[in-house]
C-alpha cells in the first residue's frame, strides 16, 4: 500500500487525513496469525512537523489465532495506535522527537 505525501513537502504545518482498509491474506511474516478475519482499518493524519512527516493512527482489525493450550481458533480484536516519523534524508534529530512524541 502506497500513500502519496508529496504534497506535504516544502509545506510545514499540513496535514493529510487517512482513511484506509487493508486486506491482509499472506500471513507469511505473522507466525501465530492464522489468518485475519476483517480488514486492517486505518484513521489518522499524516503532518508535516519541520519537514519530518508524522504518522498519528488508531487501527483495528480481528486475527484468528491458535490457543496456546488446545490450539482451537481464537478471534482476537486488536486495536492499536500508530506514531511514526519518517524524512527524506532518513535522519531525524532526537530532541524533534521527543518533542513531537510529547504533544
Amino acid at each position: 500500500m502506497r500513500v502519496d505525501i508529496s504534497q506535504l513537502f516544502g509545506q510545514r504545518g499540513k496535514s493529510i487525513p487517512l482513511d484506509l482498509s487493508i486486506d491482509i491474506n499472506d500471513t507469511e511474516g505473522y507466525p501465530d496469525v492464522v489468518g485475519f478475519q476483517e480488514p486492517v482499518i486505518i484513521k489518522g493524519n499524516l503532518t508535516n512537523i519541520d519537514d519530518i512527516i508524522v504518522l498519528d493512527a488508531k487501527a483495528k482489525t480481528v486475527i484468528n489465532v491458535s490457543c496456546s493450550r488446545c490450539l482451537a481458533p481464537v478471534n482476537v480484536k486488536l486495536d492499536f495506535e500508530l506514531h511514526e516519523m519518517f524524512s527524506k534524508t532518513g535522519n531525524i534529530d532526537e530532541e524533534i522527537e521527543a518533542v513531537t512524541e510529547d504533544s
